[in-house]
């Protein structure tokens, strides 16, 4: 009976110990509200890029903090649907990110970096950013 338990116990551990982390975190802003959405485990590492985007410029109104891996492609259109557009973008301190056009991480590009751009519009770029990826900064 013992041995049941026990192998039952490690069995469940190697279970939980063996999935994989999700390598994305996304903090929402509301105002002066703070909301965290979490998808499974998440795993924060220096591979990560951060990228900071609100739909109002200044940095200020709904806004989201993207925290994913170098490299990957994420399209912010959820978030950030036509009509209420990315304004204001910085990139966390150690990344470069590229905003996209479009999804997928297809057409025209802008290139981010801290501290950021606190208002998209002067560079023609209000409501524009449907993806995003990120790189270490140089």
């Amino acid at each position: 009976m013992k041995s049941k338990i026990s192998l039952a116990f490690l069995l469940s551990l190697t279970l939980s110990v063996s999935a994989a982390p999700l390598e994305q975190s996304i903090q929402v802003k509301f105002n002066n509200g703070v909301k965290t959405t979490e998808e499974g485990v998440i795993s924060y590492h220096p591979s990560n890029a951060g990228l900071y985007l609100c739909d109002r410029a200044g940095f200020v109104g709904h806004c989201v903090h993207y925290a994913t891996p170098f490299g990957q492609c994420v399209t912010i259109f959820d978030q950030f649907p036509h009509g209420k557009g990315v304004k204001s973008a910085s990139s966390d301190q150690g990344s470069r990110c590229t905003l996209y056009s479009q999804p997928e991480c297809h057409g025209d590009e802008l290139q981010v970096h801290h501290p950021g751009y606190p208002d998209l519009r002067h560079q023609d770029w209000g409501d524009r950013a449907r993806s995003y990826s990120c790189r270490p900064a140089e």
